[in-house]
């Protein structure tokens, strides 16, 4: 850090010396233009605390930071280090630059090798406010989502009935649809009840019920979301994320915030690798809106590259991989762009495919399909009844001679998912 001896500074008004929590010895009131120990930021006369046993300087801010804390996407508290992290090569868990390890930040004593800048560690987006103060913290009783009845039997706390697995490989779009994610089936495995229509993915249906996430400061609750009522709202809802109108599942802030975001934006999990950005994995660490590297299109939240400034909105990274539409009578897949100096034409529309973004095709029929007329307005509500705006409604799959008549626009439904 430098000899600072000579540049020291009274501050005028200066409270009698002390000793804080940060350190063991007495640190004296002072200002100086070098850089703090703590955050490593250098403000002029920024009022502050100077070691003389240690040789350091500390913003009064940075001392008074809090002892321990919750972070948003680690699951042990996190123990301020206000002057030293200690020997080693460090990224920051947050904005995930590099941590100079001779500063202060936040770590886990359980897992050494998480850091976290100090002022990262403090923003108001990632951190609850709570000062857990050297505390133990109640435990929460895990509860798990199911309970093992059997080989192929569970009974999930979403449900009223026992579901059954079922590894069978089935492939039906227009039926089965998993309630929690909204999607068809397809190949994967999946538990279905004997007595109705409830369907959950395998994977869905170990979604669990509290969860510590990137994309909001407070414990998440997974809700249902499948009967409605007044208490908690009706079965489609508007994902706090990706923006989308949404019928499944769903979490929910713990702390009463007005967050509800959909299981799929939450399967998405740091570091995040995708298809449209294989070389290096993807962080959120802004919330700023920015131009979507998909879709070129500003979205907010993003998933960011710390390598390269790539940028990937929430809407893009939930895309469905594997799709089937009635142009084709194969799966399609999403293409993220490619270099060409032919014109590609879109099935359903049969308007220009952009071909430098993203856009579904067929290996097999060398097809292509624009995004949007893939993926409808009713693409991720599930077949069945439901509640809008206290009307029950019925969806659809709009698969009939005769298209259906629609309740929102008062005509014949001309999207390519449902109807209703």
């Amino acid at each position: 850090m430098g000899n600072i001896w000579g540049i020291f500074k009274p501050s005028h008004g200066a409270s009698k010396p002390q000793i804080l929590p940060i350190h063991d010895h007495i640190l004296k009131p002072s200002s100086f233009s070098v850089d703090c120990t703590g955050c490593s930021e250098t403000k002029n006369d920024a009022e502050g605390y100077f070691c003389f046993e240690c040789n350091f300087y500390v913003h009064k801010e940075c001392a008074e930071s809090p002892l321990e804390i919750n972070h948003r996407s680690h699951s042990h508290p996190l123990k301020l280090r206000c002057y030293f992290i200690g020997p080693g090569k460090f990224s920051c868990g947050v904005c995930r630059l590099e941590l100079n390890w001779r500063y202060g930040g936040y770590r886990c004593s359980i897992c050494p090798d998480y850091v976290i800048h100090l002022r990262c560690a403090t923003r108001d987006d990632v951190w609850d406010g709570i000062d857990l103060d050297g505390t133990l913290e109640e435990e929460e009783e895990i509860e798990e989502p199911f309970q093992v009845l059997d080989d192929k039997l569970i009974k999930h706390f979403s449900h009223e009935h026992d579901l059954e697995l079922n590894e069978s490989g089935v492939v039906c779009h227009e039926t089965i649809h998993c309630s929690a994610c909204a999607l068809p089936v397809y190949f994967d495995a999946f538990y279905i009840c004997s007595v109705c229509d409830f369907v959950l993915h395998e994977t869905c249906a170990t979604l669990p019920r509290k969860l510590r996430h990137e994309l909001h400061k407070h414990t998440l609750t997974l809700r249902p979301n499948t009967t409605p009522d007044e208490e908690h709202g009706y079965n489609l809802f508007n994902c706090t994320v990706c923006q989308r109108l949404c019928s499944g599942f769903k979490y929910v802030c713990s702390k009463s915030c007005d967050v509800q975001i959909d299981v799929r934006c939450c399967s998405i999990r740091e570091p995040f690798v995708h298809e449209s950005h294989p070389q290096h994995p993807l962080f959120l660490t802004s919330s700023e809106p920015i131009d979507c590297g998909a879709c070129n299109e500003i979205a907010s939240p993003v998933l960011n590259c710390v390598d390269c400034g790539f940028s990937l909105g929430y809407d893009c990274a939930t895309l469905p991989n594997k799709v089937k539409h009635k142009c084709d009578t194969h799966f399609l897949s999403v293409c993220y762009g490619e270099e060409t100096s032919g014109e590609y034409w879109c099935e359903a529309c049969e308007r220009k495919v952009n071909p430098s973004t993203r856009f579904y095709t067929c290996e097999d029929c060398s097809s292509t399909l624009h995004i949007t007329c893939v993926i409808g307005e009713f693409t991720f509500w599930r077949p069945g009844k439901m509640a809008i705006s206290r009307h029950e409604v019925a969806i659809i799959p709009n698969d009939f001679a005769s298209r259906p008549y629609c309740y929102m626009c008062r005509s014949r439904c001309e999207d390519t998912s449902e109807c209703i």
